[in-house]
């Protein structure tokens, strides 16, 4: 994340917070990033760096190696038939196909959009899938609003180390020409 006034600032900032407060169960935030951040006075460390030079030298000093099983992941890549139930639980015995090409329509499973359906965009220039979805603000009044998935979700997904998805395919609606 860029820390620039979005809702995950709240990881360094509650971190920091702790740490600064001596909470013996804190270490203190860890802020990699290129450029100067508004949050940098909050972190125990600091590094000027992209992250994946940093996670590279880690993974050495560690003596660690990437997994050669990492799915591929291509930015063209819309349909994902995933281990997950219908209501997008982890069960490893069935699978799911969720497609995420524009203008399909998803269902947000859990937090504060929960229950919400989504209408897929067109990724960004990451290739992160964007969802406009339509949020209830008041009695009868909605308004549209974009959440983005990153990419990072469906490789996990695909390894199945995620308990629940963050969206599912829209059920259905029922039959009601009867």
């Amino acid at each position: 994340t860029s820390l620039s006034g979005m809702n995950a600032d709240r990881v360094v900032t509650t971190v920091g917070k702790k740490s600064k407060q001596h909470d013996p169960t804190v270490l203190g935030a860890v802020i990699i990033n290129l450029q100067q951040t508004q949050h940098d006075n909050a972190c125990t460390l600091r590094i000027f760096a992209k992250i994946d030079e940093v996670m590279m030298r880690l993974l050495d000093k560690l003596s660690l190696t990437l997994p050669a099983d990492i799915p591929n992941y291509r930015d063209d890549q819309f349909t994902f038939t995933l281990p997950y139930n219908e209501e997008g639980f982890l069960d490893r015995s069935r699978s799911m196909v969720l497609c995420l090409e524009p203008d399909s329509t998803v269902m947000v499973t859990d937090g504060p959009y929960k229950g919400c359906v989504g209408i897929v965009q067109s990724p960004n220039r990451e290739g992160h899938i964007k969802i406009q979805i339509s949020v209830e603000l008041k009695a009868s009044v909605r308004a549209p609003f974009v959440v983005t998935l990153g990419k990072w979700w469906l490789r996990e997904a695909e390894l199945g180390t995620i308990p629940r998805l963050p969206v599912i395919p829209c059920p259905p609606k029922p039959d009601t020409t009867n």
